[in-house]
């Protein structure tokens, strides 16, 4: 008793145990509650248009209004190495980079049974006095929990977030890379706690209770303010929405409550709590929605738990995330003497041993919204650059046709913006694949990447003696139908701009032309214009053509 700080070096401080279900996508906690676990792609709400923003914040609420049982949103925040990269010299080179760490940042999607869950089943199905499959449901919360799971992974799928419902390996592999191992596997563990730390091996962690949300209106994306902190982390948004009738009956207390306050304050000619003269009239709105089934109302606790491996780097975490979070007037408080809990709690298991939750209506819980930002990735991708947000690096593979409808690149941007240099990269990470590439470059800027990888020179300026013979062969596709065809297209189209519009007697007469000199190889224009002359055909072409095949120019 009266101790701040423990050491211990087994059991572990986490009294947290799993099992498996007979269901492959489903785990059991402490041999009581069943989860599954939906890992989710990633999405930029913060640079979405305000449509796009709207649109996805309804479907979130809507995904959670259509849970019946407990629900946990898991964002776990760990430095990015650059090993997401198959290309060995490129993952290399991110790994070894200097500057500020980057840091990547996954969510998942945690859906439980609950008490609440299995009650709220079978008096609804023995009310209506239905019989077979759903009251077999009422009673089989596994049942219950993958079709949980499943609903969610619509709702999901329709938000764009490409979820993956975890089973065998897959869930246990995320288990593994996700808890401590004295809860993944029951390894042994050396750990210590005292009143503002927990230290479990050589990991330190603090953890942190959001005690106050914004004093404002909250829009969608106010969670970043956490969620963009430069440090490791776990964020866990614990919930479940509350029955009517009993969000009725809280929100008639809070509102006695507060009329009790503001009488007070009267009888004793004393200012009035702003705080209190706010929430009355948003109180009695809310129940007023409520009762009309225009709103939910769900219990929410949000923590957070940082993890670092010096104490001075966690102190450095936290002092960021308290400045960040009181600057976005939100108040996060240490779980002082419940560390331990704490941390359970912002594990990806679906557990709150804390309990620490707030009621809040559904409109302020869609703006919740996690996914804050879009980590482009792609294995195969070449490195762009890093984001401005967060500093993690982007890789595009411009030729997955999963993401991209095409494979064409445009590159836009002010003068010294930097679009030579991205695009000699591009041409370098190709030639580190075996692929070349063919760059007009009218101000030399490629000669010096064009030396270092041995490649070839052209040089196309007047009086240089080199030049592009128009009536080369072209490389007709495979299966193509009339390569020769396309090709004199293209040429009169050339001829066109090289002499002016071409009437339909100038056309035809170069058709005919054209189509027997390139079936004879090495023919140029030249040889082009004296067939026209010897012919007495399109004299204006021919004429035209004596400055391209002539002098300086030619």
């Amino acid at each position: 008793m009266g101790q701040a700080r423990l050491r211990h070096t087994s059991p572990s401080p986490l009294r947290l145990s799993l099992g498996r279900d007979d269901d492959p996508a489903l785990f059991t906690t402490n041999g009581l509650n069943r989860h599954c676990i939906l890992t989710t792609g990633t999405y930029d709400l913060v640079e979405a248009s305000p449509e796009v923003r709207h649109r996805q914040v309804v479907l979130f609420e809507q995904l959670l209004s259509g849970l019946e049982g407990r629900f946990q949103l898991h964002i776990r925040s760990r430095p990015a190495d650059g090993v997401a990269s198959s290309r060995n010299r490129l993952a290399g080179f991110l790994a070894a980079a200097s500057g500020p760490p980057t840091y990547r940042r996954d969510v998942a999607l945690v859906v439980s049974d609950s008490t609440p869950l299995v009650a709220r089943l079978t008096s609804r199905w023995s009310r209506l006095g239905r019989a077979g499959g759903w009251s077999d449901l009422a009673q089989d919360p596994s049942r219950a929990v993958r079709a949980e799971a499943d609903a969610a992974l619509r709702a999901l799928n329709l938000m764009g977030l490409a979820p993956r419902l975890l089973e065998g390996r897959g869930l246990d592999r995320f288990l593994d890379h996700n808890l401590p191992g004295c809860v993944a596997r029951g390894l042994p563990v050396d750990w210590q706690e005292d009143a503002g730390v927990l230290r479990l091996d050589e990991t330190l962690s603090r953890s942190f209770v959001l005690d106050a949300y914004p004093g404002m209106d909250l829009e969608a994306g106010w969670l970043s303010a956490v969620l963009e902190t430069p440090a490791s982390y776990d964020v866990a948004l614990h919930g479940f929405r509350v029955p009517a009738g009993s969000a009725l009956r809280a929100l008639s207390h809070r509102i006695r409550d507060l009329q009790a306050a503001r009488l007070s304050d009267l009888a004793s000619h004393s200012a009035g709590d702003p705080l209190a003269e706010a929430g009355l009239p948003e109180a009695i709105g809310l129940r007023r929605e409520v009762a009309s089934n225009q709103q939910h109302v769900f219990s929410i606790g949000v923590y957070v738990t940082l993890q670092a491996q010096a104490q001075r780097e966690l102190d450095a975490a936290s002092e960021a995330l308290q400045d960040r979070s009181s600057r976005s007037m939100l108040r996060l408080l240490p779980a002082t003497f419940q560390m331990a809990p704490a941390r359970i709690a912002t594990l990806p298991v679906g557990e709150d041993p804390m309990g620490d939750d707030r009621l809040l209506p559904g409109a302020v819980v869609a703006t919740l919204y996690p996914w804050l930002w879009d980590e482009l990735q792609q294995p195969h991708g070449h490195f762009i650059g890093r984001r401005h947000r967060g500093g993690s690096p982007v890789l595009l593979d411009s030729w997955d046709e999963g993401r991209f409808s095409n494979a064409n690149l445009g590159v836009f941007g002010h003068s010294g913006a930097g679009k030579t240099f991205l695009m000699k990269g591009i041409l370098l990470s190709d030639h580190d694949d075996g692929i070349g590439g063919f760059v007009i470059d009218p101000e030399a800027e490629y000669a010096e990447v064009c030396r270092a990888v041995d490649g070839q020179w052209v040089d196309l300026a007047l009086g240089s003696g080199t030049s592009i013979n128009v009536l080369d062969s072209a490389l007709a596709a495979v299966g193509e139908r009339d390569p020769l065809g396309d090709q004199v297209s293209d040429l009169m189209d050339l001829l066109g701009t090289m002499s002016g519009t071409l009437t339909e007697d100038e056309r035809v007469d170069l058709d005919l032309v054209l189509r027997e000199l390139l079936v004879s190889p090495g023919r140029t224009l030249a040889d082009l214009r004296e067939r026209l002359l010897a012919a007495d055909a399109a004299p204006r072409v021919a004429r035209s053509l004596r400055r391209w095949t002539e002098g300086p120019t030619g």
